[in-house]
């Protein structure tokens, strides 16, 4: 157990440090494996740019480190099914003229492993987590078209308070999740 683990029933939501984004950069496998003590799949360099965004942030603003990257294992079989982060650490969010501290999560669980409540378990193992430490608004940016994202963020409560347009990704909802 690691001191930036999250824990739920199934899952460890294991907070990637530093020196782990920086061989995710580097597609240094050996050394992230070390460092997480699991294996890590291919599909986990693939998003090497987000690593390196995360990692920026984080030396920017100590403040971000437990926001960042965290991997989601899957605790019986020690497997990396994903990953989730924030976009930023915590800010006031007004909402309904009340301001709260609020963070905008991302996520990711690997198709192999869709299906099986693992994405809705980590999402809610976290904000269980943040709420610990006075975050119990959330932000999600969904495609419009995402039947699985827009299907766990009504299993959330979540609910549409605006549209953006990605330059990566396109058209999205935002929604907001009050936990």
């Amino acid at each position: 157990m690691s001191l930036g683990d999250i824990e739920t029933s199934r899952l460890i939501l294991r907070l990637v440090p530093l020196a782990g984004l920086e061989a995710t950069v580097a597609h240094d496998r050996a050394a992230l494996e070390a460092l997480l003590g699991i294996a890590v799949p291919d599909i986990w360099f693939e998003e090497d740019w987000l690593a390196q965004m995360r990692l920026d942030q984080w030396r920017e603003k100590a403040d971000y480190g437990p926001w960042s990257i965290r991997a989601i294992i899957e605790r019986n079989t020690g497997a990396l099914i994903g990953k989730l982060n924030c976009h930023r650490e915590p800010m006031q969010f007004v909402y309904a003229e009340e301001a709260k501290p609020a963070v905008e999560l991302g996520y990711e669980v690997y198709e192999a492993w869709w299906r099986r409540g693992f994405g809705f378990e980590a999402v809610a193992g976290f904000f269980d987590w943040a709420k610990a430490r006075g975050v119990a608004r959330f932000v999600l940016s969904v495609a419009p078209d995402n039947a699985a994202s827009n299907a766990l963020a009504r299993k959330l409560r979540a609910f549409k308070i605006g549209s953006q347009i990605d330059e990566k990704d396109g058209p999205e909802d935002v929604l907001l999740v009050e936990w």
